[in-house]
C-alpha cells in the first residue's frame, strides 16, 4: 500500500473516533462548525 494511502486512512480513523466520542461523551469538538 501506498504511504500517503495509510496517512489518509488513519487521519479518517482518527476523525471518526473523534466524532464518535463527542456523540457518546455529548460534547461537542472545539472546532465545531
Amino acid at each position: 500500500m501506498d504511504p500517503q494511502l495509510i496517512v489518509y486512512l488513519s487521519l479518517a480513523v482518527i476523525a471518526l473516533v473523534m466524532i464518535i466520542i463527542s456523540i457518546f461523551t455529548g460534547k461537542h469538538p472545539v472546532g465545531r462548525l
